[in-house]
């Protein structure tokens, strides 16, 4: 699990460095995921991660990332033991309030309770949320609490081993782990 925890550091690290620099500059969500890839393959090897894949324990469902072996004897190949996987949400210049809130309602209604039917990997199950226009530090009409703070109460009523990285531009783009 450590050496996971510190592969997920190195890639974040390079990631929002090459933000910075506008080496990268996402314009979708899909850019965000397959730029993680990259960077994933780049350090360690792509045989291992998977984009938009199935995990075997639970058909029917798709993750944004999944680190692990692939299973070919199913009918649809997936990966059987999960080492680690993530699931990414955007919110970033030019989306409408209505797209921003429609990512949101997905994080508290689809991947927190997707993340929380995996029985493995136990601790390496992440969200990762970049935010570009300080969305999530906002909060919704009648609720004293940030959108983020919602978040976090979801997943901590849900299941709080779930991990929650926030990549969040202020003057430059950074990510904290909650």
């Amino acid at each position: 699990m450590r050496a996971y925890n510190n592969a997920l550091n190195v890639v974040l690290s390079i990631f929002i460095d090459d933000y910075n620099k506008n080496k990268f500059i996402p314009i979708l969500e899909s850019d965000i995921v397959s730029h993680f890839y990259h960077i994933w393959a780049d350090q360690y090897g792509s045989t291992q991660i998977h984009l938009e894949t199935r995990i075997c324990s639970i058909p029917g469902y798709f993750f944004d990332i999944v680190i692990g072996a692939v299973n070919r004897d199913y009918e649809k190949p997936c990966i059987d033991e999960p080492e680690l996987v993530v699931e990414m949400k955007f919110f970033v210049k030019g989306f409408a309030p209505q797209q921003l809130r429609r990512r949101f309602i997905k994080v508290l209604d689809d991947d927190i309770p997707k993340l929380a039917t995996l029985n493995k990997p136990k601790e390496n199950r992440y969200i990762i949320l970049f935010d570009e226009v300080g969305y999530l530090r906002g909060n919704r009409r009648n609720d004293p609490k940030t959108r983020l703070e919602n978040i976090q109460n979801i997943r901590d009523r849900t299941d709080g081993k779930i991990r929650i990285i926030l990549m969040e531009k202020t003057d430059i783009l950074r990510y904290f782990l909650f």
